[in-house]
């Protein structure tokens, strides 16, 4: 029970601190005051990097002391589970985006629990390489939609992709994964500003209101 809340709060933590600093380098890149809306939509490619650094900084800050045990996988899983069942049950169409993921995390966690340690790893790095590649897909299209005022939308996507990579976490020195978390959110930081003193788009209209 303490390993399965562990890792529920491992699940928090990604919430908190990820939605903090896309949160955060969204108002470094000019949404703190007016915006104009087809010049934020040209720096999208800049805003996709900038969450992404984000995203790969509080996964690391969080999860530097390994995946754990299979209840602290599974502990990270629940709330993802949950949130599954709800949107099957009253969005039945738009449930796959939870089901599939959290399901091939389920794979992943047998795959490493029953299965030998080479054939296991092996197919759980299989389905967590799958379940990356589509959720870094996903988040693409989302911050494509909603980017350029929400971009803290790329937190369901890493925590998606995490319920498949987190058996496969090793651990990190605290020193090393600070150092790591800190450069990446510096960059961040700095694409964030290159975005707000970047002169406005050649391609914003010129009809176009400040909002």
């Amino acid at each position: 029970l303490r390993a399965l809340a562990t890792g529920v709060g491992r699940w928090l933590s990604i919430v908190v601190i990820g939605g903090a600093l896309l949160f955060v380098g969204n108002l470094l890149s000019g949404a703190d005051g007016p915006v104009q809306y087809y010049d934020r939509l040209a720096a999208i490619p800049r805003l996709e990097i900038t969450a992404l650094l984000s995203c790969v900084a509080t996964a690391i800050l969080v999860l530097r002391k390994g995946g754990g045990s299979a209840s602290d996988w599974a502990g990270f899983t629940l709330p993802m589970f949950v949130g599954a069942i709800a949107v099957q049950a009253y969005a039945p169409t738009a449930a796959y985006v939870l089901v599939v993921p959290v399901t091939l995390a389920g794979v992943t966690t047998f795959a490493m629990v029953r299965l030998g340690r080479l054939a296991g790893t092996a197919i759980a790095a299989g389905v967590a390489a799958l379940v990356t590649g589509y959720m870094i897909a996903l988040g693409h299209q989302f911050l494509q939609g909603v980017g350029p005022e929400l971009p803290m939308a790329a937190i369901l996507p890493l925590m998606l992709a995490l319920g498949s990579l987190m058996p496969l976490m090793p651990r990190i020195p605290t020193r090393g994964a600070l150092l790591a978390s800190g450069i990446m959110v510096t960059a961040m930081a700095g694409v964030s500003l290159w975005v707000r003193l970047d002169p406005i788009a050649e391609t914003a209209a010129t009809f176009a209101r400040f909002s």
